[in-house]
């Protein structure tokens, strides 16, 4: 992915929810291209909601979200996807009884290469994830939880992003696995990605982050730093679980 666009994604104001319940109470956050967002939170503040509204599967009540100045709140999630916005979901959702050699190329689809262009990209995938081209003709169904969750980012990567979600990668995972998905996720960044991390591992997320948002009741209640972050007391104690010097 040496050859990244960075593009900006912008989040103001937004509000959303389900039915007449509002999930997310006027968000602000922005997510820097080449840097590593993290957004923690307890489980019900909003985070998935906030990754479903910018990937155009929920529709805003109010707000906006922009890439690079382009509003994009509002459009249906295969035109967010030609924009340069990629999602791996909570749960990885592959398509298991296909190979991986073919979920790789429904990965990229959207973007609208050519099969060539697309067949080139899966190549390279394999180069970073040995373990999927080794198995490339098995079901996508036969991996473990971590090779599974390599695939899923990989078939995020396959649409050449240049802002990527990460919902909850983690879950599930042996601790080797976690490590390496969170150094991937630097490798990413550092590449010109810009990267919003969604977890639960609050320790490991705050270590490898550039930027912190933490969400209580569908607000962003503070952001900055990890070390800022970590140095309020009363956030690190009522939202993150930890004490702020942990």
């Amino acid at each position: 992915m040496s050859d990244v666009t960075s593009a900006r994604l912008t989040i103001t104001g937004l509000r959303a929810g389900y039915g007449a319940a509002d999930v997310l109470n006027g968000i602000d956050l922005t997510v820097e291209p080449g840097r590593l967002t993290v957004l923690l939170g307890p489980n019900g503040a909003g985070k998935s909601t906030l990754l479903r509204c910018v990937m155009g599967l929920l529709k805003p009540s109010a707000g906006t979200i922009e890439l690079d100045g382009t509003r994009i709140d509002g459009q249906s999630s295969a035109k967010v996807a030609r924009a340069g916005i990629a999602l791996v979901p909570e749960g990885r959702r592959l398509f298991g009884p296909e190979p991986i050699a073919d979920n790789l190329l429904i990965g990229g689809w959207v973007s609208g290469r050519s099969k060539t262009q697309l067949e080139a990209d899966r190549e390279s995938m394999y180069e970073r994830f040995p373990i999927l081209g080794r198995r490339k003709k098995e079901a996508a169904a036969s991996l473990s939880g971590g090779e599974a969750q390599m695939l899923a980012i990989a078939m995020a990567l396959m649409a050449r992003p240049r802002v990527l979600l990460l919902d909850e990668p983690s879950l599930g995972l042996a601790p080797k696995i976690v490590s390496e998905v969170m150094e991937l996720a630097v490798d990413l960044a550092r590449q010109g990605v810009g990267v919003l991390l969604v977890e639960q591992m609050v320790s490991k997320a705050l270590a490898v982050a550039d930027q912190v948002a933490v969400l209580g009741r569908g607000e962003v209640v503070a952001s900055g730093t990890p070390a800022e972050v970590r140095a309020d007391t009363a956030v690190a104690a009522t939202y993150l679980g930890v004490a702020a010097d942990a």
